[in-house]
């Protein structure tokens, strides 16, 4: 079945990869980004030519969202893809810094399912997926801030999922590990570089750690941000009510399966215990 489907963050990374393959699979797309008159307008023309519809959305701007929603009368499936990176000392971020991951990895998700959810509800096999991180399952130092924001979409999509169930809306989590994607180019900075010349120790961690990061973004053995695409193409097209919540994708996902799986037990206990099972059953 042939899906409408919007994507933003989709002129670079997992989302430009994930608008060629389901435009192959023959699916309707909206590819939203920022800047495609700008800096991102090359990339939206190639979009554009293989049969993409460009959108220009900033996430953060409510009224961008509005303003492209308007133009869909139709819509069964959301990918929220558009996200930005921190990797730093948390001491030297600023707090406008925090609340510009958060706006965008955070608020601009919710902004979005605020725009598509009358739309999502008319479809017969509406669903919803976030793009999260391993991160989003566990932390390293050094990304405190963006850790603490994909916790956030994890936590924000999982308690969504149950009041969404019963609509028939679905709900997946895509949680990649490292990929040699441009997000690692636009990592965030600290601005306030005069705080974080006490760690030093983390700059040494950091060596260690990027060598281990190098060998799964880069070499022939490395994650494809093609199987993120792909996830997203497979979480499409399986049916309604029998979708995994969380998909995590690459080597290192290995890390949060066991975490993921133990998550099931402990959530059902959880919704269990304060007598909520019934949100579990689809009843549209």
């Amino acid at each position: 079945m042939k899906k409408k489907i919007l994507i933003t963050g989709s002129t670079s990374g997992f989302g430009y990869a994930a608008v060629e393959e389901l435009l192959a699979a023959g699916h309707t797309v909206y590819a939203a980004a920022r800047n495609i008159e700008g800096r991102n307008k090359e990339a939206a023309k190639k979009l554009e030519a293989l049969g993409a519809h460009t959108i220009e959305v900033d996430v953060t701007r409510p009224s961008d969202i509005e303003r492209a929603l308007e133009t869909l009368t139709e819509l069964d499936v959301l990918i929220n893809n558009a996200g930005v990176a921190q990797l730093g000392p948390t001491e030297g971020y600023t707090n406008e810094q925090l609340r510009h991951i958060f706006e965008v990895n955070v608020g601009g998700i919710h902004a979005m399912n605020r725009a598509a959810l009358p739309l999502l509800k008319r479809s017969s096999d509406a669903l919803i997926i976030y793009t999260a991180s391993v991160l989003g399952r566990v932390c390293l130092p050094g990304s405190a801030i963006y850790t603490a924001s994909k916790w956030a979409v994890e936590g924000y999509a999982e308690a969504l999922s149950y009041e969404l169930a019963p609509l028939g809306i679905d709900s997946a989590i895509v949680e990649p590990g490292a990929m040699g994607t441009e997000i690692m180019e636009k990592m965030m900075q600290p601005s306030e570089s005069n705080r974080i010349s006490d760690y030093g120790h983390l700059q040494e961690m950091g060596e260690t750690m990027q060598e281990a990061l190098s060998s799964l973004m880069q070499g022939e053995d490395a994650n494809n941000p093609l199987d993120v695409a792909q996830a997203y193409v497979d979480l499409i097209n399986m049916p309604n009510n029998g979708r995994p919540l969380r998909t995590p994708v690459g080597k290192d996902s290995v890390l949060v399966q066991e975490l993921n799986a133990k998550s099931v037990v402990a959530q059902s206990a959880t919704i269990d215990f304060y007598g909520m099972s019934g949100v579990r059953t689809h009843a549209k």
